[in-house]
């Protein structure tokens, strides 16, 4: 159970990883747009959306090892 619960939260870490990294791409191309002379609303509007399905992806992660803590906690307290 322990291998297992290890193997789900090093998944969620790598997920909010992964989605922290896209998140400050995306971030960086808004950045990056709102100093062009060519501002292009559609990219930004594109970066705005990919930025917040990628903090979904970081609050999904970081829930799913909340979860997974909580039941470790409640199969410590079953066992004691």
């Amino acid at each position: 159970v322990l291998a297992m619960v290890s193997s789900v939260n090093a998944t969620s870490a790598n997920g909010i990883q992964r989605n922290t990294q896209a998140l400050q791409d995306e971030a960086r191309n808004i950045a990056k747009s709102g100093s062009e002379q060519n501002f292009d609303t559609q990219d930004v509007a594109k970066s705005l959306v990919k930025a917040k399905q990628h903090l979904r992806g970081v609050e999904a992660s970081s829930r799913v090892i909340e979860v997974t803590d909580r039941a470790v906690g409640h199969l410590i307290d079953v066992i004691v």
